[in-house]
């Protein structure tokens, strides 16, 4: 679905590249006589004088840009390819495991890079992820009565050593890409991207950072996401210990001990965006929680 804006200053009238260029900005901010003067009573357009870019929208009497909108247009698309595997095994002393593998692709065309041009925007989606594997396993410890290790034990001592189980899940995948979404001045060359490198996650020095040369009014060329430039990628470990108490014949107690992101491993979020801002480049926050343990009790009958 589609929102645009209607009201905008067509494209041949903005700024012809992605250079700050002044002359192009002082023409369209330039002050001219209102031809609409007293005609539009209780309206921006009834004064002596407007903004000459504004005569130039398909509805100067509404406010300037985003004066008029149309919402939820069913004139988007997207595109969804997927190749996936899954391998499942279960060995008969308590051990199993299953792995799942994708790499995909998630095109969209949702809204436009300039509000003047005549086609969709065509790119990365957001939630594209091109590769994804998960991996988890179980295996109940060979321990107890009838098992590998202290088979010969009885009663009580088998109620404490028996009915232990280990487990993992295991989870890599591409991160997501980041969007440019400020308007912005690319001057080419390669980025050298490190999507986990905190103080320099790409090369801040191929793009306009001065404030005042920043790009206003001009016809933008730089794409809003790149599948190249990605936020961080997950690499995560759970792992997880289940001891189940038989109580009685027919009570069972299973005791949870869990800790989830195990090996404490920090996921970044991507990183600062805006060239203006002096943390242009770094990386500041993080996407997932540190290590957590989770216990858990359960009455079962």
């Amino acid at each position: 679905m589609e929102s645009r804006d209607l009201n905008f200053v067509p494209n041949v009238f903005l700024a012809q590249g992605s250079v700050r260029d002044q002359a192009a900005i002082t023409r369209l901010t330039t002050v001219v006589t209102n031809p609409f003067r007293t005609l539009l009573p209780g309206t921006n357009l009834n004064g002596g004088t407007i903004n000459q870019e504004n005569l130039l929208r398909a509805y100067p009497q509404f406010n300037g840009g985003n004066g008029v909108r149309v919402e939820g247009q069913a004139n988007g698309y997207s595109k969804f390819h997927q190749f996936q595997v899954r391998f499942e095994r279960r060995f008969s002393d308590g051990l199993q495991f299953l792995t799942n593998y994708s790499f995909s692709k998630f095109t969209e065309a949702t809204d436009r890079l300039n509000a003047g041009d005549s086609q969709l925007q065509y790119r990365i989606a957001d939630e594209d992820r091109p590769h994804r594997f998960v991996f988890s396993g179980s295996y109940d410890l060979p321990f107890g009565k009838g098992k590998s290790f202290f088979s010969g034990v009885n009663g009580a001592l088998d109620r404490v050593v028996n009915g232990w189980q280990l487990n993992t899940i295991y989870t890599t995948q591409a991160g997501a890409p980041v969007d440019w979404s400020t308007n912005l001045t690319y001057l080419g060359g390669n980025l050298n991207w490190q999507g986990r490198n905190l103080n320099n996650t790409f090369d801040v020095t191929r793009f306009e950072t001065v404030a005042a040369n920043q790009p206003e009014r001009n016809i933008r060329s730089f794409q809003r996401r790149h599948t190249a430039y990605r936020a961080d990628r997950i690499n995560n470990i759970d792992i997880s210990v289940i001891k189940n108490i038989q109580l009685v014949e027919r009570f069972k107690l299973p005791f949870r001990v869990e800790a989830l992101n195990a090996f404490n491993r920090t996921n970044f979020n991507g990183p600062e965006l805006n060239p203006t801002n002096r943390n242009f480049g770094r990386i500041t926050s993080a996407a997932n929680l540190p290590r957590v343990y989770q216990l858990a009790l359960r009455l079962r009958f």
